[in-house]
């Protein structure tokens, strides 16, 4: 069952980065509040599947990027997993200081 759940998590993380590239920044910067919404509610897995897929997507603007990054270590710290927290924190930090 967890292999089926990797598998079908794999896809949809293939077709929305698939999907990304022709998306405007502005549907990028509605999922990343899509994905706050999911967390907002409880749904981390959900949403940090978003956030993961958007940090790496060709099509999402710095700003965004930034936004999930912070959005992933806000998750990560609150599940209790510091040190993942603090990797992406520093990474934001690192990679876009201006945000």
């Amino acid at each position: 069952m967890k292999d089926s759940m990797n598998k079908n998590l794999l896809l949809k993380s293939l077709a929305f980065a698939l999907l990304s590239v022709a998306i405007s920044p502005f549907a990028i910067s509605q999922t990343i509040e899509m994905a706050n919404d999911f967390y907002q509610h409880g749904l981390n897995d959900k949403a940090k599947d978003i956030l993961i897929t958007a940090y790496h997507s060709p099509a999402t603007t710095p700003a965004n990027k930034a936004k999930a990054l912070y959005l992933l270590g806000e998750i990560t710290f609150e599940e209790h997993r510091v040190k993942v927290a603090l990797d992406d924190w520093r990474k934001l930090v690192k990679e876009y200081p201006q945000s």
